[in-house]
């Protein structure tokens, strides 16, 4: 047996980084994505008065492409043990069964990216965009693939071998496209460089039905909502994010994910956090 094969996965790994620093990483990656909350902006919901949700959440998962059938197995395998509905989604999950589903999403060969968005902070772009909860979404999707774009250039992964995979929730589609390319051509803002590594070709809206993976996504959305949003009853979990925390990317030197994989919009301060929530996820 050669030396290579008997190497160790610990120096294995080593190794592997060092050869992608250097020669790029050609294989291939999808990027899943799914919102939790709803976009709706004209009128939010405030104490007791009705309305859309006052936050909105997005989760993204990088999965590289030789590694979806093995996660598409866990899932199936997974879906059977705690529920009878032949999928997971956590709008239909009990407490226990979303810990359980985080706890395996954490034990996955995969990178996770998130945005947290609080409506009563867009002030004057409210009225830019007409209160076109389209346009909201679009915006909010330009900041997690920002982190995506980080996370692909730090890893010398190239734009054209990433395909990103939206769940298909009737928003505008090539309207978002046309933004990254915007960005991409002008940026105005330091983040907006990153989005040099997203391929505008490769952006697309998948039925979640469609596209298994998606319910990661939906995962990661709907763990970082929670902690943000305690409904009517104003209980906030932040269990599910804290079992998947790990698997965020993270900065390289101190590890934490906070700017990196995790963007708060435009800061923690203006997010209006419990003060529980707020020290969890500045330590995050």
């Amino acid at each position: 047996m050669s030396a290579f094969l008997v190497i160790n996965s610990y120096w294995s790994n080593i190794l592997y980084g060092v050869l992608m620093q250097y020669c790029g990483d050609e294989m291939g990656y999808t990027v899943l994505i799914d919102e939790s909350g709803n976009p709706g902006i004209k009128k939010i919901q405030t104490g007791k008065e009705s309305g859309a949700s006052p936050y909105m959440t997005m989760g993204g998962v990088i999965i590289r492409d030789d590694e979806k059938e093995a996660i598409k197995e866990a899932l199936g395998k997974l879906t059977g043990q705690i529920t009878r509905k032949g999928f997971l989604h956590c709008s239909s999950l009990g407490h226990e069964q979303k810990v359980r589903y985080a706890q395996v999403l954490a034990s996955l060969n995969v990178v996770l990216v998130g945005v947290i968005s609080k409506k009563s902070t867009l002030g004057d772009y409210r009225d830019q965009i007409g209160g076109d909860h389209k346009k909201y979404y679009n915006k909010c999707a330009q900041y997690l693939l920002e982190r995506v774009g980080m996370y692909l250039g730090r890893n010398g992964i190239k734009s054209e071998d990433v395909n990103v995979v939206f769940e298909d929730g009737g928003f505008n589609y090539p309207g978002l496209r046309s933004l990254i390319g915007s960005c991409q051509r002008r940026p105005l803002q330091k983040n907006s460089e990153f989005l040099k590594n997203i391929s505008v070709q490769n952006i697309r809206a998948v039925e979640k039905n469609n596209e298994p993976l998606l319910q990661l996504a939906d995962l990661v959305a709907h763990a970082l909502y929670r902690c943000v949003d305690g409904g009517k009853l104003g209980v906030l979990e932040k269990r599910y994010l804290d079992e998947v925390r790990g698997r965020f990317f993270a900065c390289p030197k101190n590890e934490t994910a906070l700017l990196y994989g995790l963007y708060p919009v435009h800061s923690l301060d203006q997010l209006g956090l419990d003060d529980r929530i707020k020290h969890f996820l500045s330590s995050f």
